[in-house]
């Protein structure tokens, strides 16, 4: 939005909020992308250890989405996966899931 604006465009013009909106759109895309690399990357790839935000207590959406059909993951959600095993659990089941593919559809 700020180079539209910079180029002469108003605040509040098309081309801004076009520009804003898709802003917003790609970095929910990024995010989630990170999220599904979270299960499926490498440490090594990915600069973090992998299940990172599982491990900080994030519910991530391939969590979340996983946990509709797999309602065991719901306690490990609440509290926020901070009981010993809750990080292997958690990725036990979100593999048995669709949720990565989902996620990865939804980015």
């Amino acid at each position: 939005k700020a180079s539209v604006i910079l180029g002469g465009h108003g605040p509040d013009s098309d081309a801004a909020l076009a520009c804003e909106e898709y802003g917003f759109h790609l970095g929910l895309a990024y995010q989630i992308i990170d999220d599904v690399l979270d299960f499926t990357g490498a440490s090594e790839t990915l600069g973090k250890p992998a299940m990172a935000d599982v491990n900080l207590g994030l519910a991530t959406a391939p969590v979340l989405l996983a946990a509709e059909t797999q309602p065991q993951l719901r306690p490990l959600i609440l509290r926020k996966f901070k009981s010993p095993g809750d990080p292997a659990m958690t990725l036990q089941l979100v593999q048995k899931t669709d949720g990565v593919d989902r996620a990865r559809g939804l980015a």
